[in-house]
């Protein structure tokens, strides 16, 4: 009894011993966490960003921030506060805000610390805006029987001739308008001849509408602005003409910048420049075309070597803007056709193997236009027209000279 009375709390001291051993082995274990989390801890910093507004210094919402190396970033809240823990090091960072300029930095962080960062507003200057109204009731109020309005952008779509578009050669694809052959431009309107036509040029009247024979007709194709076609109930204002009116109309140089275009041809060759003098006062454009096609006529026939067509025309137009409820437009047209043919027959008393005709015309409109209201405006023009056809026989003599 004795025995058994002493090996029992031998055994019990021994099952305390190892539950007190286990117990600081968990205790040294806890510790050693707290300090591994502790060190870890102290290595990381706090990176915050203020992002503010530098015009009015207001904090900027939902502004993107981007952290490298670390791949990392977010987005600003209501009062344009961002933070991050990292660990210490040197950072590159992005911030990005629609309408703002972006900034780019460079952050040591060596401890906790606040940045604040202001972006400027950023301004992007949008391309050209040009707007165009047409009233939507314009048809219905104002009705023309026989009348046809056709502007720029719908003459261009027609089907070209020889590469650019043509006024006269569009109009042919219009109901009861002809041209007047298979090479002739000019007009033909309900079967009426092409002298009971009144073809007018920003007001003022063109008596030879075609170059080359009539191929081409004589308007400018840059400075065409608007088309105007009045097959029946001509208005009064055109005079009593039989058969058609055709107005013409130039477009206005509005424009704040300087432009060139142009063109390279067989048949001609165009160029075409708008340009400011006085900004938002004075502009002025310009467009001119030639054609020299007399290599190209012996390509047909040997007989045409002696055969020569030239043509040019330009067009100007100056707008002047003095206030707001006045506009003083000029508007200045020339165009210059030579042909010369050999003579088929003899002429009584002309010594000459060819004959040449030169045509000239040499137009102005000087236009004034007053507005008193939105419903009442007052125009005043003056119109000149020169024409000047030519029939010229060289004597042999002189073309020997």
């Amino acid at each position: 009894m004795k025995n058994q009375d002493i090996e029992l709390p031998l055994n019990q001291w021994d099952g305390n011993k190892s539950i007190q051993m286990r117990n600081r082995t968990q205790h040294f274990l806890v510790v050693i966490l707290l300090l591994i989390g502790i060190t870890s801890k102290a290595q990381d910093a706090t990176l915050s960003f203020i992002v503010l507004n530098e015009e009015t210094n207001l904090p900027l919402e939902n502004a993107q921030i981007s952290i490298n190396p670390c791949a990392c970033g977010g987005v600003t809240n209501e009062a344009g506060r961002f933070s991050i823990d990292l660990p210490r090091g040197d950072y590159n960072v992005s911030i990005n805000y629609i309408g703002f300029t972006k900034e780019v930095l460079t952050v040591q962080l060596n401890q906790s610390k606040v940045v604040t960062v202001k972006l400027w507003p950023q301004e992007e200057q949008l391309s050209e805006v040009v707007v165009r109204a047409k009233r939507i009731l314009d048809n219905l109020e104002t009705p023309q029987m026989g009348a046809l309005e056709l502007n720029a952008q719908e003459l261009k779509k027609i089907p070209a001739a020889v590469g650019e578009f043509d006024v006269l050669r569009g109009m042919t694809l219009l109901a009861g308008v002809n041209n007047a052959g298979e090479l002739s431009n000019g007009l033909s309107v309900r079967g009426g001849s092409l002298d009971q036509n009144l073809l007018l040029f920003d007001y003022a009247p063109v008596f030879n509408p075609t170059h080359l024979f009539g191929l081409f007709s004589v308007f400018t194709p840059e400075a065409v602005s608007s088309v105007d076609l009045y097959r029946a109930n001509i208005p009064s204002r055109y005079g009593g003409r039989t058969t058609s009116v055709l107005d013409v109309k130039v477009k206005n140089p509005y424009t704040n910048k300087f432009k060139l275009s142009g063109g390279v041809g067989i048949i001609s060759s165009r160029l075409a420049i708008e340009t400011p003098i006085i900004q938002d006062k004075l502009m002025v454009s310009i467009g001119g075309r030639a054609g020299f096609t007399d290599f190209l006529l012996p390509l047909f026939s040997e007989r045409l070597k002696n055969t020569k067509a030239n043509f040019q025309d330009a067009t100007l137009k100056l707008l002047y803007l003095p206030t707001e409820n006045d506009q003083v437009s000029f508007t200045g047209f020339y165009t210059k056709d030579f042909y010369q043919l050999d003579l088929i027959t003899k002429i009584q008393n002309i010594n000459a193997e060819s004959n040449q005709y030169d045509f000239r015309t040499l137009n102005g409109t000087l236009n004034w236009t007053h507005s008193f209201s939105n419903d009442m405006i007052i125009r005043s023009l003056l119109i000149s027209s020169d024409y000047n056809p030519k029939t010229i026989f060289p004597s042999r003599k002189a073309i020997m000279k």
